[in-house]
């Protein structure tokens, strides 16, 4: 019985953290990405390479987790070879992401959005 008594505690803040992981369920829809295109070098009807920086945005109802990470992942449409994938951590309300992604375009007309795809929360 010591025993249990002893992993009674241990179990206890495992529980709290079980709550607070559920107590944060963020959405895609509570996210935005807006593209900065830092540079852009067209080469007539072949296209575009282009160089961006996401701007990511919580626009979510709840708070952030002060612990944990949120792992953010979206899909930037543009690129001449179809969609490209990516996924940045927000640890303690801040968010790490590339200074500069690649990708080249089509045409010089086209333009280049990303879209939150899914959001997950770990402790």
């Amino acid at each position: 019985m010591t025993e249990t008594a002893g992993s009674e505690p241990t179990d206890e803040p495992a529980e709290e953290a079980t709550e607070d992981t559920s107590g944060f369920s963020a959405k895609a829809s509570d996210f935005k990405i807006g593209i900065k295109i830092l540079s852009k070098k067209c080469f007539g009807s072949a296209g575009c390479s282009v160089t961006y920086r996401i701007k990511p945005e919580y626009v979510g109802d709840q708070s952030l987790p002060s612990s944990g990470t949120v792992e953010v992942t979206y899909r930037v449409k543009g690129n001449e070879s179809g969609p490209q994938a990516n996924t940045f951590p927000i640890e303690d309300g801040e968010a790490s992401y590339e200074k500069e992604e690649y990708l080249s375009t089509p045409s010089s007309g086209t333009s280049i959005t990303a879209k939150v795809i899914e959001v997950s929360y770990s402790e």
